[in-house]
């Protein structure tokens, strides 16, 4: 007998009272609690600091710094995939689509050290609110971008690449002496 069909039978057999013990389903059939349990995500899907504010306080941050960035607002996004042509959106989201919300530009001599990262969002408990979607997860896993739920993780991302800038103009000078 499957599960289905011991389900339908405890439940009949609760509706006509054949067996009173089955009142409670979960603690006597076969089909596991486990199972319908989620992932640890976040209950409320409430974020502690909206994405909006994450990314104005990245801007503010990099513009602080002297660093550049190579970002397309969300804005454009919204216009585009409601004014534009279909054509234009299958051109411009196939080129643009799946990039990560800040390229950070870190100087070394006079090229740039490029640096993904990835804005989402996070509950006060530090539960994933916002997810990855269809492009960005594959070009997050190829391109090793960092994925900053907070203020403190995009500051440490951006201090992380500057070290790393100053590492590898280092070696360039070294070779170049």
């Amino acid at each position: 007998m499957s599960n289905r069909a011991r389900w339908n039978t405890a439940q009949y057999d609760v509706l006509i009272g054949n067996k009173p013990e089955l009142a409670n389903p979960g603690a006597s059939l076969p089909l596991a609690k486990a199972k319908w349990k989620s992932p640890e995500k976040s209950k409320t899907m409430k974020a502690e600091v909206p994405e909006d504010e994450l990314q104005s306080y990245a801007d503010a941050l990099l513009e602080d710094k002297g660093l550049r960035q190579i970002r397309i607002p969300n804005g454009i996004y919204r216009w585009i995939k409601m004014n534009a042509p279909k054509g234009f959106q299958c051109w411009f989201f196939g080129l643009f689509g799946g990039w990560p919300d800040s390229l950070v530009m870190v100087p070394i001599g006079n090229c740039f050290l490029a640096v993904p990262i990835e804005l989402k969002t996070q509950d006060r408990k530090g539960r994933a609110v916002g997810a990855l979607h269809g492009k960005q997860k594959v070009n997050a896993r190829d391109e090793h971008w960092t994925i900053a739920r907070s203020k403190e993780a995009f500051q440490e991302a951006v201090e992380r690449a500057e070290r790393d800038a100053e590492k590898i103009n280092k070696i360039l000078v070294a070779q170049q002496s």
